[in-house]
Parts: structure tokens; C-alpha cells; sequence
């Protein structure tokens, strides 16, 4: 039995778009690319130009060696609405939960293992 390949969809078009253009506004070559980011040169040509989904993991490293909030490149080629890409204070911290106590973002930022919900919860208990 042979291996398939995944089939390319509109987000990683989006995303592959996305990177691209990020690539070439910072006038970064494939080869530049790939030495920052430690994807292989090949791979980077098989993602970005000919079209082949990437895993999350190359997306974070490509959009980290590019400047960018990998979420955020994610976002925008879900949605298709323009946003600033780069780093911005707190994009460190991803909080999926919007009804998530603002007081504990920083807590995780400095705490990747603590468990925010259980905090809060505790929290709310207080007197």
C-alpha cells in the first residue's frame, strides 16, 4: 500500500500565501529562509512554492524566522481579515478561552504549566 499526501486546502493556499509574501516583503531568499528557520531548503520550496501543506510545527518555525505570531498567520489565512502579523507585546500568551480572567494571562506567560482554569476557579471561591 503507498503513501498518500495530504491534499492542499484553502488554509494552507492562505497560509502558504501569507509566508510567501512575508518572504519576499523582507527580500529573505529560499535558502536565507531555510537557514533561519531550520526547515530544509527543499521542504521550504515544496510549502511555499509548490504548494504541499506544512506541518504546524514547520509553520512555527517559518513564521518565527519571518517575525511573525505563527497564530496569528493561521488567523488571518482562516479568516482572510488583514491583520498586523509581527510580534506585539502579549502575543506570547495564546488564550483560546475568551471568558478566561485577564489577571492570569501573565501567569501563564511566566508559567506555560500551570493550570489557568484551576487558578481561577480557585480564585472565584475567594471571599
Amino acid at each position: 500500500m503507498g503513501k498518500q499526501s495530504l491534499q492542499q486546502n484553502y488554509v494552507d493556499e492562505a497560509v502558504s500565501a501569507i509566508l510567501s509574501s512575508s518572504m519576499e516583503d523582507r527580500a529573505f531568499s529560499l535558502r536565507e529562509l531555510s537557514r533561519k528557520s531550520g526547515v530544509k531548503l527543499t521542504r521550504l520550496g515544496d510549502v511555499l512554492r509548490r504548494g504541499k501543506p506544512m506541518t504546524i510545527g514547520e509553520l512555527e518555525d517559518i513564521a518565527t524566522a519571518l517575525g511573525l505570531v505563527p497564530w496569528k498567520v493561521l488567523r488571518q489565512a482562516e479568516t482572510g481579515e488583514e491583520q498586523n502579523l509581527t510580534v506585539e507585546n502579549h502575543d506570547y500568551v495564546s488564550v483560546p478561552d475568551s471568558n478566561l480572567d485577564p489577571r492570569y494571562y501573565d501567569v501563564a506567560a511566566y508559567d506555560p504549566g500551570i493550570d489557568i482554569e484551576a487558578e481561577q476557579e480557585g480564585m472565584m471561591e475567594e471571599p
